[in-house]
């Protein structure tokens, strides 16, 4: 939305001393009583409980039913994820998306939905596709069609709700105060597919990024984040123990891997017991033990262990790579054995870092989406009992020690956030953990997803819209107070060149400002053009339920401020800013008056001093002090007009 007003204090033209002090001061009154009217029935953002009314649509209810379905049966792993890309760009086609492909092998840069301007705020808003191999074991119509792969991460829905967020987005793109891209991205599960889009220019332009991933132990219905570290870095680890083997019966003629290895996952439990902070969240699980195959009675050469660590900082995660290779190889060698092969990950992925600033924005459209919240819900899983959060639904939740490649994203664009979207519901059995075979999603939470998306992707580009504007204003107030100060050290020049020669200054200024008020009296005529959407709206919802974009465009733009307070939609707001109004001036003049006197009184100390001088002085002093008291009163009236303007 453009100004309508390039400056509040008529730039371009000389500005009066009055017009830089007062203009200002009424216009923050104005706004002050502007925004307690307003606030009354929305507390964050736009009015976004009425997007998620709309993603609640039956007909698109219906379509993020088909998307989430149709790519549940058919799972690929990660960089396989061909035929998931391919549906996905059919639907992007029907909505008339346009769209980047291939991006990080079978990746999707759909967009962008909004202004046509490249230089335009822009935010990302992401969906990985690749599902997992396992078997499903949750008899549904719609279950895995391929052996052994199953979506039991809800990848599945993760990109049907990021469709449903773009059909919402396109529907109101012309609004946009900037630009949305979608990401769907592949290989998240290990491969490190965040770090291939990057590589490729999948985040070029972009400002920020909001990613989902719907979560068992959060409520149905409810959605946590939080600022900060939100998630582990993770890697995966590998390595063998090699003994020498022997018969079982015999065990002192053999080098016992077993034994070895067993003693080295009992000592890498002590990396975290006793080598990291109580407070500085740390994991190592070794989940393979691996043997091979032989007879129970056979003492094998050698044994497999592998497993993952997983850190909340840096540090720590670079230590327990360290210790436990040292620790693996000193224990093994107690035993006789040696440590071989300790491999890695290819693509370890960092903490997940939320920017601070968009976690809040993102708790607060949530709030407005969830708003009223809803009663009794019970807190599972990991929120924190002080959530500062004005909804019960929405959870302020401690650090995960899950992983995302989303981590990537947060080393690269200035504002990331990533959010959980609460399924746990024990009745429908959608509170089984990730990575399970009986893992299912509640699709009641499609909606709330897309407008989630949506609704984070529109208040992150208003408030970059905000930003800007208020920039700009300050730009034009710095200059205009640079004005002003010109403006009164020429007045204060011209008064004292008026008493030096004994003459009235003449009232030209008052005749200007005259000029200045049927001006700004003309330009007022012309209503602004988004006042009729104001109306439509306080017709539809009442004044107090006035969405608080209102409040910012006010906040940033005092002329749309008045016009607003001028406009017919509502008596009692205009008589209320009426009556402000009416203070606002009365004190002014009030100031004005005292500014007066004060020079008056200045004028009469000068000449009563003129007076005494010509008393001592003689005939000649009192001369001069007869044209100093007249130079004086001239100055005092002079400054008084001045003040006026």
């Amino acid at each position: 939305m453009s100004r309508r007003y390039a400056n509040v204090m008529n730039a371009g033209r000389p500005t009066s001393y009055t017009t830089a002090m007062h203009v200002p001061l009424s216009a923050a009154l104005l706004l002050g009583v502007l925004c307690c009217a307003c606030c009354a029935g929305i507390a964050y953002g736009q009015n976004y409980a009425s997007l998620l009314e709309e993603a609640k649509n039956p007909e698109l209810v219906n379509s993020l039913l088909k998307w989430r379905r149709t790519l549940h049966a058919m799972p690929e792993l990660q960089f396989s994820e061909v035929n998931t890309s391919l549906y996905i760009r059919s639907q992007l086609d029907e909505m008339g998306i346009p769209y980047v492909y291939p991006l990080g092998r079978t990746g999707i840069r759909a967009g962008p939905i909004g202004s046509s301007d490249p230089g335009a705020p822009t935010i990302a808003l992401r969906a990985d596709m690749d599902g997992l191999p396992i078997s499903e074991e949750v008899d549904v119509p719609y279950k895995s069609t391929t052996a052994g792969r199953m979506h039991a991460c809800g990848h599945d829905a993760h990109m049907a709700m990021l469709l449903g967020a773009a059909r919402l987005l396109k529907a109101r793109k012309s609004s946009l105060g900037g630009r949305v891209v979608l990401l769907f991205q592949p290989a998240e599960e290990g491969g490190g597919g965040a770090r291939e889009l990057i590589r490729e220019g999948g985040l070029a332009e972009v400002g920020a990024i909001h990613g989902l991933h719907v979560w068992p132990a959060l409520p149905a219905g409810t959605i946590g984040t939080r600022g900060g570290v939100f998630m582990a870095a993770s890697d995966r680890f590998s390595l063998l123990v090699r003994g020498a083997g022997g018969h079982g019966a015999m065990p002192h003629t053999a080098r016992d891997p077993v034994v070895a290895a067993a003693a080295v996952v009992g000592a890498l439990q002590s990396l975290v017991a006793r080598e990291t902070s109580p407070v500085d969240s740390a994991v190592v699980t070794v989940s393979r033990f691996n043997t091979g195959p032989g007879a129970a009675n056979v003492i094998p050469d050698c044994v497999e262990l592998s497993g993952t660590i997983r850190a909340l900082t840096a540090p720590t995660f670079e230590r327990l790579h360290r210790r436990l290779e040292q620790t693996a190889e000193g224990v093994a060698a107690g035993y006789g054995c040696t440590v071989e092969n300790i491999t890695w990950s290819e693509v370890p992925y960092p903490p997940t870092r939320n920017d601070e600033a968009l976690s809040a924005l993102v708790r607060e459209v949530a709030a407005e989406l969830l708003d009223p919240p809803m009663a009794g819900v019970a807190t599972r899983g990991s929120p924190s009992s002080s959530s500062p959060s004005p909804s019960s639904r929405v959870q302020l939740v401690e650090p995960s020690m899950a992983a995302e490649d989303f981590s990537f994203y947060g080393e690269v664009v200035p504002q990331a956030s990533f959010t959980f979207l609460g399924i746990g519901d024990p009745t429908k059995g959608t509170d089984v953990g990730l990575h399970s075979p009986r893992f299912q999603m509640d699709e009641e939470q499609l909606p709330l997803g897309a407008a989630l998306h949506a609704a984070v992707a529109t208040e992150w580009l208003l408030r970059q819209q905000t930003q800007t504007q208020q920039t700009q204003h300050q730009t034009q107030q710095t200059q205009v107070q640079q004005d002003a100060a010109g403006t009164e050290a020429e007045g204060e020049g011209d008064v004292a060149a008026a008493a030096e020669a004994g003459k009235q200054a003449p009232d030209q200024p008052a005749a200007e400002e005259e000029g200045e008020e049927e001006d700004e009296a003309e330009e007022e005529e012309k209503e602004d053009p988004r006042l009729e959407g104001l109306r439509k709206y306080a017709r539809e919802k009442g004044v107090a339920g006035m969405p608080s974009w209102v409040r910012r465009m006010l906040a940033d733009d005092p002329e749309f401020a008045r016009a607003v307070a001028q406009a017919d939609f509502d008596e009692g707001l205009r008589e209320r800013l009426r009556a402000a109004r009416e203070q606002q001036e009365q004190r002014r003049r009030e100031r004005e008056a005292a500014m007066a006197q004060q020079a008056a009184e200045a004028a009469g100390a000068a000449a009563a001093q003129a007076a005494a001088e010509a008393a001592v002085g003689g005939e000649v002093a009192a001369e001069a002090a007869a044209v100093g008291e007249s130079g004086s009163v001239d100055g005092a009236e002079g400054s008084a007009a001045h003040d006026e303007l």
